[in-house]
């Protein structure tokens, strides 16, 4: 059976309404595919509506959009970025871009200060000091989840194995 031989039994609210913590919706099989199309629905419905709205912010746990493209460009899952850098290995190199740079400081020091991360961004990276900051950000954001690092304060420091 293919998966869309599977759509055939998926609940009467498939695609037209999704609650990520929802009960129901949370054991829901289908609701990975769910939540994408019941986006899609609504951004289709706003779009016939003339409907304008602000981007969502990220909750707790979830990365803004612009990390999740940062990330998903990097090409390495989660638990290959956090299999990495428990095991003493930078998954990124430092020539292309602010995580490797990121990811080699931590493997050095274990915990800095966010600040000095975004200090090294900004001069590796030739940078303003306010879009270091924001690349900072993102790659705390990522680290977090990958569940490779922790913050305490303005510290990252990596999880350790």
């Amino acid at each position: 059976m293919n998966t869309s031989d599977l759509f055939q039994f998926t609940p009467g609210c498939f695609g037209s309404t999704y609650f990520a913590k929802d009960s129901t919706c949370g054991v829901c099989p289908f609701a990975p595919d769910c939540e994408k199309r019941s986006v899609q629905t609504m951004d289709d419905i706003r779009a016939i509506c003339g409907v304008v709205t602000r981007k969502r912010r990220a909750g707790k746990g979830e990365l803004s959009e612009k990390a999740r493209e940062v990330f998903e460009k990097l090409g390495k899952s989660a638990r290959e970025v956090r299999a990495s850098l428990m095991g003493g290995e930078n998954p990124y190199p430092t020539n292309q871009g602010f995580m490797g740079d990121v990811c080699q400081i931590l493997l050095h020091f274990r915990e800095v200060k966010t600040a000095f991360l975004a200090t090294v961004i900004a001069e590796r990276c030739k940078l303003r000091p306010s879009t270091a900051a924001s690349y900072t950000k993102q790659a705390v954001a990522i680290l977090q989840h990958c569940e490779a690092a922790d913050i305490q304060g303005d510290s990252i420091s990596l999880r350790r194995g």
